[in-house]
């Protein structure tokens, strides 16, 4: 059976309150079960068994086992105790609808013993022997019971044949030098009475279906979490081999497939038997668990199919587990999970013990304290120490120096991060310059950097996720943590035709009093100063500086970075915004008033916006459905053939933005996203609508974004670049600051990939000529080079 073919009418119900019992299902259930498949192979095997047994096949051509297979946890154990319950129950009311109609088994009737558990045997005794036990003592509690209904005759003719099959055991296990001390006839005889040791059992089962259990033709025997036992279980597949594939028995099994061929080949190696263990292994296991009898338990994630859970008396459901699972705890603990576009998120278990695990944790007090904690033992139990160990720092910390903490840590995970364009943030020394957006920029670094099929890369990616969003969710904005969004290393809208940015805009000479001296309206500035990152100088080392970037005094300024997305996080600081430019009585405007109201709502996306995961997957779709629909030349252009900003970020944020919002809004329906809603009803956006709408108001919105659009500065020094520069002064310090007289040769080599390492053509070229110079003056040449990477790194 295939792990992924469960039926479209399947449904999963996992109810937290008995998380700890294996969950049994009524025949009458199965059609409607996730096991569905499972137990329709499993019927069709029986169906198999029983037609063999009534044919008399020979030992060498019947097999009566049937096997539920699969990873721990996936319901091996749930779904064969309900198949044997529903079985030997067939004919009574909670399971008769699963057998309607089935001629094969319309006239056989089925028995069981107690399930056994090997693991669960304290050494020294045989499978063999603990299902003769159980057998006679079962038989020994109903013959003790006055209403016993048997006769006599019958319990005599039962007592006997267990006591066959004992001396049989008894001489098999007796000392072999005490059997040759006997009379040769008596030897021989007890050596032919052993060798027929399974056709005694034989004869036992059949008087006892016959007689004790009133004419039943089969004996179900369930063997539960056979390979546990690990150094038992070859012992017991010999038992099953030698003395119990019988045309009365049919044998139910739960097991790792896996872990059992293991086993096989650990005990040929100790037989130091010259044969392919691999081969000599398959065709054993083969014999006694045909392939076709290997029933393999499904994949809970893949299974794309109505379900429903119960947690202290509160249910949730989704169109699959996973999605009921995410659903579930998003609305317990306010953590969004993501499902990454090209893999599942491997924070959500694909089996059904490890989900009830994770989703007991919402039963508790305080989820998300557990959930962290549960997070930090994951990452203990399935990470190499140098991963895990950045958890262990987190938990050290405070919120104030979360984000710089976590920065400093990846630091240390060069292979799967871009250093070159993060090493401004990797480094920080300030930890109130480092915010919420640079951590989702070297979160997203990692993402485009790691290597899908690297288990332990991506396992690390997603529990660090959801580690932070987990101790984002209870922090407040406030002086001590400005939770910003923005990183300009994520970009989100292409440059226009003419190389200008449109998400992130370092502009200079623009004074910006002037520029909102505009706006007469300060309903209309305190609006406008809400697409400001900052204001002033911006220094690429600012999170190295002890003064903040933020919320400066807009007096004499005539620099900055402008930002449309920074309306996402600016709507949380309106107040600093406003002391920013001067406005007094601020809160009496109709947008100050409407902003404290949408950030009192529960639906207005700022708790989302908290969360790496959704505003990572959010910005993809807004990038994605923007480069879609506009192109490089942009959307309208003026008389002197220039692209309209404003016309542009209008329809981005309007429509686009709207798209983006419906894409993750469809995949994650949970979290009951309306985004025309949303859009028509965030105050920036709402505002943009009614400037549009206002004809007069659009022109002085339309002049006010098109200067600060065409006042993008011409650095001389890229972002980039300034990256590099740094990265090169650490990792060849050495060459700069020691004499190199006695290693030229070595120095001229470094030089050389320090060239290569730009892109830039004309740093580049400007290296190569301080290269060459080398060769002439050493000294001269390595001093020309340094003093060029330290002015680049100053921007």
């Amino acid at each position: 059976m295939s792990e992924n073919n469960i039926t479209e009418d399947s449904t999963l119900t996992l109810n937290l309150n008995e998380e700890y019992k294996i969950k049994i299902e009524d025949g009458n259930d199965f059609n409607n079960s996730i096991f569905k498949d499972v137990y329709h192979a499993a019927l069709k095997n029986v169906e198999e068994i029983v037609s063999q047994s009534n044919k008399g096949n020979k030992y060498d051509d019947f097999n009566n086992v049937i096997a539920f297979t699969g990873e721990r946890g996936k319901g091996k154990s749930s779904s064969m105790i309900s198949f044997l319950e529903a079985l030997v129950g067939k004919d009574a009311g909670m399971h008769k609808s699963f057998f309607t109609n089935n001629k094969v088994l319309l006239s056989k009737h089925f028995t069981t013993i107690d399930i056994v558990d090997p693991s669960l045997f304290r050494g020294g005794e045989s499978l063999f022997e603990i299902i003769l036990a159980q057998m006679f003592q079962k038989f020994q509690e109903k013959i003790k019971k006055s209403d016993a209904t048997f006769s006599d005759d019958n319990r005599r003719t039962i007592i006997k044949k267990f006591q066959e099959v004992f001396e049989n055991l008894q001489i098999i296990n007796s000392d072999r030098e005490e059997l040759y001390k006997k009379e040769s006839i008596e030897a021989l005889s007890k050596l032919a009475t052993s060798s027929n040791l399974r056709e005694c059992f034989r004869k036992l089962v059949s008087t006892y279906l016959e007689k004790f259990e009133n004419g039943k033709q089969f004996l179900v025997i369930a063997i539960d979490d056979f390979d546990l036992n690990i150094s038992g279980s070859y012992d017991m597949l010999e038992d099953i081999r030698q003395f119990l594939i019988q045309s009365n028995i049919i044998l139910l099994i739960a097991c790792k497939m896996k872990q059992l061929s293991e086993v096989v080949k650990i005990k040929f190696e100790e037989s130091k038997l010259n044969i392919e263990l691999d081969k000599k292994t398959e065709k054993y296991l083969e014999k006694i668990i045909p392939q076709h009898r290997r029933i393999i338990l499904p994949d809970v994630l893949v299974i794309e199919k109505e379900t429903f859970l119960s947690i202290n008396n509160k249910n949730f459901s989704g169109k699959s587990p996973k999605e009921a699972i995410v659903k579930a705890i998003y609305e317990s603990t306010g953590l969004f999970i993501n499902t990454p576009r090209y893999r599942n998120n491997s924070f959500i278990p694909n089996n059904l013990r490890s989900i009830m695990n994770l989703l007991s944790f919402l039963k508790k007090g305080d989820p998300i304290k557990e959930l962290i904690k549960y997070v930090v033992d994951l990452a203990h139990v399935e990470l190499d120490e140098r991963y895990y160990r950045i958890f262990d720092s987190l938990e050290n910390q405070k919120n104030e120096t979360l984000n710089i903490s976590l920065a400093n840590c990846i630091s240390e995970f060069r292979e799967f991060v871009d250093t070159l364009n993060s090493n401004h943030i990797l480094f920080a020394t300030n930890p109130l310059n480092v915010n919420v957006g640079d951590i989702y920029s070297l979160l997203n670094s990692i993402n485009n950097q790691l290597t899908y099929t690297n288990n332990k890369q991506v396992r690390f990616l997603d529990l660090l996720h959801i580690y932070y969003s987990l101790r984002l969710i209870n922090i407040d904005y406030n002086e001590n943590f400005y939770s910003f969004y923005n990183s300009t290393s994520i970009k989100v809208f292409r440059k226009s035709f003419s190389n200008k940015y449109r998400d992130y805009i370092y502009f200079n000479k623009l004074n910006i009093k002037d520029l909102l001296d505009d706006l007469d309206e300060d309903g209309d500035k305190l609006w406008f100063i809400h697409f400001f990152v900052n204001l002033g100088k911006v220094n690429p080392k600012f999170r190295f500086e002890i003064e903040s970037p933020y919320f400066k005094s807009i007096n004499g300024v005539n620099q900055g970075l402008f930002s449309p997305l920074a309306l996402f996080s600016n709507i949380l600081f309106t107040e600093k915004l406003a002391n920013q430019i001067g406005l007094k009585s601020h809160e009496e405007l109709v947008l100050s008033v409407e902003i404290k109201e949408w950030n009192d709502r529960d639906n207005n996306l700022n708790k989302l916006f908290k969360n790496s995961m959704f505003y990572l997957e959010l910005m993809q779709y807004f990038e994605e459905e923007s480069n879609k629909a506009h192109k490089a030349d942009g959307l309208d252009k003026n008389d002197d053939g220039k692209e309209i900003y404003f016309n542009t970020l209008f329809v981005y944020f309007t429509q686009t933005l709207e798209k983006a919002l419906e894409l993750i809004s469809a995949k994650y329906p949970f979290l009951n996203i309306v985004p025309k809603n949303w859009i028509s009803t965030h105050p920036i956006i709402k505002r943009w609508i009614e400037i549009e709408n206002n004809s007069e108001l659009k022109l002085k919105f339309t002049s006010v974004f098109q200067k600060v659009f065409d006042a993008q500065g011409e650095d001389k020094y890229s972002q980039n670049d300034i990256n590099t520069a740094d990265v090169l002064l650490k990792s060849y310090n050495t060459y700069f600051d020691e004499d190199q007289s006695t290693n030229s040769r070595g120095a001229k080599q470094a030089m050389n990939y320090v060239v290569k390492a730009f892109k830039n053509k004309n740093i580049a070229s400007a290296l190569m000529k301080f290269r060459k110079e080398m060769d002439v003056n050493l000294i001269s040449g390595l001093k020309n080079i340094h003093n060029l990477l330290l002015e680049i790194s100053n921007g």
